[in-house]
Protein backbone atom coordinates (compact mmCIF):
# COMPACT_ATOMS: atom_id res chain seq x y z
CA UNK A 1 0.00 0.00 0.00
CA UNK A 2 1.28 3.41 -0.61
CA UNK A 3 0.51 5.69 1.48
CA UNK A 4 1.10 8.92 -0.16
CA UNK A 5 -1.26 7.69 -3.07
CA UNK A 6 -3.70 6.96 -0.25
CA UNK A 7 -3.21 10.28 1.01
CA UNK A 8 -3.59 12.09 -2.33
CA UNK A 9 -6.41 10.02 -3.03
CA UNK A 10 -8.51 11.12 0.31
CA UNK A 11 -7.55 14.66 -0.35
CA UNK A 12 -8.81 14.76 -3.63
CA UNK A 13 -12.07 13.20 -2.52
CA UNK A 14 -12.49 15.66 -0.05
CA UNK A 15 -11.86 18.20 -2.98
CA UNK A 16 -8.34 19.21 -3.17
CA UNK A 17 -7.89 19.82 -6.78
CA UNK A 18 -4.17 20.23 -6.27
CA UNK A 19 -3.70 16.61 -4.57
CA UNK A 20 -5.43 15.03 -7.80
CA UNK A 21 -3.05 17.37 -9.89
CA UNK A 22 -0.39 15.53 -7.47
CA UNK A 23 -1.20 12.08 -8.04
CA UNK A 24 -0.81 12.76 -12.00
CA UNK A 25 2.39 14.40 -11.54
CA UNK A 26 3.09 10.87 -9.82
CA UNK A 27 1.36 8.33 -12.19
CA UNK A 28 1.97 10.44 -15.75
CA UNK A 29 5.33 8.76 -16.29
CA UNK A 30 4.29 5.04 -16.05
CA UNK A 31 1.16 5.69 -17.67
CA UNK A 32 2.49 7.35 -20.79
CA UNK A 33 5.03 4.02 -20.84
CA UNK A 34 1.85 1.85 -20.77
CA UNK A 35 0.09 3.61 -23.31
CA UNK A 36 3.56 3.96 -25.67
CA UNK A 37 3.63 0.29 -24.91
CA UNK A 38 0.12 -0.35 -26.46
CA UNK A 39 -0.13 2.03 -28.67
CA UNK A 40 3.60 3.41 -29.97
CA UNK A 41 4.38 6.99 -29.68
CA UNK A 42 1.37 8.48 -31.68
CA UNK A 43 -0.22 11.34 -30.41
CA UNK A 44 -3.10 8.97 -29.74
CA UNK A 45 -1.56 7.61 -27.14
CA UNK A 46 -1.30 10.78 -24.75
CA UNK A 47 -4.94 11.58 -25.86
CA UNK A 48 -5.37 7.58 -24.19
CA UNK A 49 -3.42 8.65 -21.23
CA UNK A 50 -5.48 11.96 -20.43
CA UNK A 51 -8.41 10.12 -21.19
CA UNK A 52 -7.64 7.86 -18.56
CA UNK A 53 -6.58 9.91 -15.58
CA UNK A 54 -10.00 11.90 -16.32
CA UNK A 55 -11.90 8.36 -16.00
CA UNK A 56 -9.84 7.77 -12.97
CA UNK A 57 -10.24 10.81 -11.68
CA UNK A 58 -14.68 10.60 -11.98
CA UNK A 59 -14.51 6.97 -10.75
CA UNK A 60 -11.96 7.66 -7.61
CA UNK A 61 -14.30 7.20 -5.11
CA UNK A 62 -14.88 3.55 -6.19
CA UNK A 63 -11.26 2.93 -5.35
CA UNK A 64 -11.79 0.68 -2.01
CA UNK A 65 -8.04 0.99 -1.36
CA UNK A 66 -6.48 4.50 -2.24
CA UNK A 67 -3.59 2.97 -1.38
CA UNK A 68 -3.71 0.99 -4.59
CA UNK A 69 -4.33 3.75 -6.17
CA UNK A 70 -1.09 2.88 -9.10
CA UNK A 71 -2.08 -0.44 -9.97
CA UNK A 72 -5.71 0.68 -10.75
CA UNK A 73 -4.92 3.71 -12.51
CA UNK A 74 -2.65 1.00 -14.79
CA UNK A 75 -5.40 -0.97 -15.39
CA UNK A 76 -7.81 1.76 -16.66
CA UNK A 77 -4.60 3.35 -18.39
CA UNK A 78 -4.19 -0.38 -20.42
CA UNK A 79 -8.15 -0.75 -21.17
CA UNK A 80 -7.87 2.86 -22.73
CA UNK A 81 -4.95 2.22 -24.80
CA UNK A 82 -6.41 -0.80 -25.98
CA UNK A 83 -9.69 0.80 -27.32
CA UNK A 84 -7.80 3.26 -28.55
CA UNK A 85 -5.68 0.77 -30.29
CA UNK A 86 -8.25 -0.70 -31.87
CA UNK A 87 -10.28 2.03 -32.95
CA UNK A 88 -6.76 3.35 -34.77
CA UNK A 89 -6.76 0.03 -36.64
CA UNK A 90 -10.30 0.26 -37.74
CA UNK A 91 -9.39 3.65 -38.64
CA UNK A 92 -6.33 4.00 -40.50
CA UNK A 93 -5.02 2.72 -43.16
CA UNK A 94 -3.28 -1.01 -42.71
CA UNK A 95 -0.14 0.02 -45.13
CA UNK A 96 0.98 2.55 -42.29
CA UNK A 97 3.96 2.11 -41.47
CA UNK A 98 5.22 0.73 -38.52
CA UNK A 99 7.89 3.41 -37.63
CA UNK A 100 5.29 5.79 -38.02
CA UNK A 101 2.84 4.51 -35.24
CA UNK A 102 5.67 2.41 -32.89
CA UNK A 103 8.84 4.25 -31.76
CA UNK A 104 8.65 3.43 -27.97
CA UNK A 105 12.94 3.52 -27.78
CA UNK A 106 13.98 7.11 -28.12
CA UNK A 107 14.54 8.70 -31.76
CA UNK A 108 17.89 7.01 -32.03
CA UNK A 109 18.84 6.33 -35.45
CA UNK A 110 20.09 2.94 -35.77
CA UNK A 111 18.94 -0.23 -37.71
CA UNK A 112 19.24 -2.52 -34.78
CA UNK A 113 17.18 -0.08 -33.25
CA UNK A 114 15.02 -0.09 -35.90
CA UNK A 115 14.73 -4.05 -36.06
CA UNK A 116 13.95 -3.83 -32.30
CA UNK A 117 10.83 -1.09 -32.55
CA UNK A 118 9.19 -3.20 -35.33
CA UNK A 119 9.60 -6.79 -33.17
CA UNK A 120 8.13 -5.00 -29.89
CA UNK A 121 5.04 -4.15 -32.47
CA UNK A 122 4.49 -8.16 -32.64
CA UNK A 123 4.57 -8.68 -29.06
CA UNK A 124 1.28 -9.29 -26.94
CA UNK A 125 0.08 -5.60 -25.47
CA UNK A 126 0.61 -7.20 -22.26
CA UNK A 127 4.29 -8.09 -23.02
CA UNK A 128 5.55 -4.69 -24.50
CA UNK A 129 3.33 -2.94 -21.58
CA UNK A 130 5.98 -4.74 -18.47
CA UNK A 131 8.57 -4.11 -21.30
CA UNK A 132 8.10 -0.04 -21.23
CA UNK A 133 7.52 -0.41 -17.54
CA UNK A 134 11.07 -1.60 -17.38
CA UNK A 135 13.53 0.09 -19.79
CA UNK A 136 11.20 3.75 -20.62
CA UNK A 137 9.54 4.16 -17.20
CA UNK A 138 12.83 2.56 -15.96
CA UNK A 139 10.63 0.84 -12.93
CA UNK A 140 12.74 -1.89 -11.15
CA UNK A 141 10.22 -5.32 -10.78
CA UNK A 142 8.65 -4.23 -7.44
CA UNK A 143 8.10 -1.06 -8.96
CA UNK A 144 6.21 -3.25 -12.27
CA UNK A 145 4.63 -5.40 -9.74
CA UNK A 146 2.97 -2.63 -7.75
CA UNK A 147 1.81 -0.54 -11.03
CA UNK A 148 0.43 -4.14 -12.58
CA UNK A 149 -0.76 -5.31 -8.97
CA UNK A 150 0.73 -8.50 -9.29
CA UNK A 151 3.06 -10.20 -6.45
CA UNK A 152 7.00 -9.79 -7.28
CA UNK A 153 7.55 -12.91 -8.30
CA UNK A 154 4.70 -13.25 -11.03
CA UNK A 155 6.58 -9.74 -12.01
CA UNK A 156 9.60 -11.25 -12.72
CA UNK A 157 8.57 -13.91 -14.76
CA UNK A 158 6.42 -11.81 -17.05
CA UNK A 159 9.38 -9.73 -17.56
CA UNK A 160 11.61 -12.58 -17.94
CA UNK A 161 8.99 -13.97 -20.62
CA UNK A 162 8.86 -10.87 -22.57
CA UNK A 163 12.45 -10.31 -22.74
CA UNK A 164 12.23 -14.39 -23.94
CA UNK A 165 9.64 -13.70 -26.64
CA UNK A 166 11.40 -9.88 -28.02
CA UNK A 167 15.00 -12.11 -27.70
CA UNK A 168 13.47 -15.06 -29.81
CA UNK A 169 12.03 -12.91 -32.46
CA UNK A 170 15.03 -10.91 -33.29
CA UNK A 171 17.18 -14.23 -33.68
CA UNK A 172 14.83 -15.23 -36.06
CA UNK A 173 15.29 -12.15 -37.73
CA UNK A 174 17.41 -12.13 -40.66
CA UNK A 175 18.71 -8.71 -40.72
CA UNK A 176 19.85 -9.19 -36.79
CA UNK A 177 22.99 -9.39 -36.20
CA UNK A 178 23.73 -10.89 -32.51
Amino acid sequence: MDEIDAALVERTLNGERSAYEALVARHLRRARAIAHAIIGRDPLADDAVQEAFLKAYDRLGELSEPGRYAPWLSSIVRNEALVTMRRMQRDRPSQESVSQVVAPIDEIEDPRLDLVRVHLTKLDPDQRAILALKYEAGLDVDGIAATLGLSSGTAEKRLQRARAALQERLERDPNWES
